[in-house]
């Protein structure tokens, strides 16, 4: 069997976001065929299911990472540990979250915000030249992978040629759904929230409220929808990120502020921090119709919703904006209403109609995207791995990054600018004790 070392760039835990899950997933997959060890940075991991948990801080010597026969990393991973640009071991980049459009929806327009976002680019640039395979999360992404790494010279005579398809280059690994059925065995809103009647129907917001996604709209709706009926609640999950170290978004407040403003919260809209990953079915199953919201700008165009699966492995009807890639498949299987964004009222109407709706048919859907199946080409590569054929070739084109200082303090004087004191003491934190 061959050894594979995973890296999560998030937090596992009993709490945790989308791409803890994922790396989660990825573990207990990839661990049926392969022998799987998976670092995690946070002590308060779960117990293990048929593979190896490390914590990162107590790696103490860099040839450990020697030891394996690929190794799959995310996000700044590469960055935070340069040395794996040196070992001899096939590099797996996690493209599945394009970061650089996401940063770009909460940084101002400042020259601050100018470097920043150069030096995003560069750890960008830096994953393209030093993977050896990549993997993205849907069709659409892959189309433009393939022109970053076309723009990168990883398109070149030696990749074409072993195959044309660059198949050995570039993979689509979605997030994925669990086989097994989920089974509710908790009350945990209707009759349980106060304010929340066992008799209303709950519209859920489910997942992180980011600044590209759109929450004031659903509030604007809910305050139109309460004037028709009172039966009809939302519910808002995700106001705090399980990582105490993440600088929460401004959209946070903003949501916030506009429920208070129109007398909504605790009588129509209701706010809840993180649900626990073991309980999340208990919130699905219970509530009546989704929601996923965005502006339709470019982060939109490439995203892949992570919410919008637990939706649909819970069956739960939703309402949704057009634009990213799921939307157009829910709108192909007629599980739900694909809008157009920012229409308080188109979305309160779509709302009205899709409350109590129990017609979907979820099936065909659901089981394209079981984790086994989504995990297919990461599995192809992790039993077969080899570093790339241009990796010698590549070594001349590669350009010099910003020093991770550099970078630090840039985004500490940001903080600083905004006021955020509370958040350049977590980031402070929690790069010391990583």
């Amino acid at each position: 069997m061959k050894k594979v070392l995973i890296i999560s760039p998030d937090r596992i835990a009993p709490s945790m976001a989308g791409p803890g899950i994922r790396y989660w997933n990825f573990a207990l997959e990839l661990s049926k065929t392969c022998e799987v060890t998976l670092i995690v940075k946070n002590e308060d991991y779960p117990e293990s299911h048929g593979f190896v948990i490390i914590l990162k801080s107590s790696i103490e010597n860099q040839d450990f990472y020697t030891n394996f026969d690929s190794i799959v990393i995310q996000g700044l991973t590469l960055w935070e540990m340069p040395f794996l640009k040196k070992i001899n071991v096939p590099l797996v980049v996690d493209l599945y979250d394009p970061f650089i459009f996401e940063n770009l929806e909460f940084k101002s327009n400042n020259q601050s915000s100018i470097h920043i976002a150069k030096s995003n680019l560069e750890i960008l640039m830096q994953q393209i030249y030093y993977g050896d395979y990549f993997i993205c999360a849907s069709n659409k992404q892959k189309d433009f992978w393939l022109g970053v790494l076309a723009a990168a010279f990883r398109i070149n005579p030696e990749t074409y040629k072993e195959d044309h398809g660059l198949n050995n280059l570039l993979g689509v690994v979605p997030f994925g759904l669990p086989e097994k059925a989920p089974i509710k065995k908790n009350e945990v809103i209707k009759g349980i929230i106060e304010g929340i009647n066992s008799t209303d129907k709950v519209v859920l917001w489910w997942g992180g409220v980011w600044d590209w996604l759109d929450p004031i709209t659903l509030v604007n709706a809910m305050n139109i929808i309460s004037k028709q009926r009172s039966d009809i609640k939302c519910l808002i999950v995700g106001t705090e990120h399980p990582d105490k170290a993440f600088i929460p978004h401004k959209m946070v407040g903003k949501v916030v502020n506009r429920s208070k403003e129109l007398g909504l919260t605790d009588k129509v809209v209701f706010f809840k921090g993180w649900v626990p990953y073991e309980d999340r079915m208990d919130y699905l199953l219970e509530a009546d119709v989704g929601v996923s919201l965005h502006y339709n700008n470019l982060e939109t165009r490439f995203a892949f919703r992570t919410r919008i699966l637990d939706y649909l492995w819970c069956e739960l009807p939703m309402v949704v904006t057009q634009g990213d890639v799921l939307s157009d498949i829910i709108r192909e299987n007629n599980i739900g209403k694909v809008i157009t964004s920012g229409d308080e009222n188109v979305l309160a109407n779509a709302l009205l109609e899709m409350v109590g709706d129990d017609k979907c048919d979820f099936e065909t859907v659901v089981t394209s995207y079981h984790w086994h199946k989504a995990v297919g080409d990461l599995r192809t590569f992790c039993e077969n791995p080899r570093k790339s054929v241009d990796h010698i070739l590549i070594k001349k084109y590669i350009p010099k990054t910003t020093s991770r200082k550099k970078l630090y303090f840039i985004k500490g004087i940001e903080l600083i600018k905004e006021g955020n004191i509370r958040g350049l003491y977590r980031k402070l934190i929690s790069k010391l004790l990583s």
